[in-house]
């Protein structure tokens, strides 16, 4: 929130902010993104679950393991600010 004021101070903007949150429990599971080249469905960042060969996937997906990294829920935070078009 704190970031977002700020952005918007420096956008002086005052008007009103509509904002809305998401608590999804998800299936536990990884699978290998193309599109981010990474491990996905854990909870350890992108840097950490990056694959640069087929070998790292089995060395990723047992580092998650052994972390208990999996991830089992997500939550979002949506901020909307109103644009008036004069």
């Amino acid at each position: 929130m704190v970031r977002f004021k700020r952005f918007a101070d420096s956008l002086n903007y005052s008007g009103p902010v509509a904002a809305m949150t998401d608590n999804t429990k998800l299936k536990e599971r990884l699978s290998y993104s193309a599109t981010l080249g990474c491990i996905v469905g854990s909870t350890l960042s992108d840097f950490e679950t990056k694959v640069s060969n087929y070998e790292d996937v089995i060395t990723i997906i047992d580092k998650i393991k052994a972390e208990k990294a999996i991830a089992k829920q997500v939550r979002v935070y949506l901020l909307q600010v109103f644009i008036f078009m004069i």
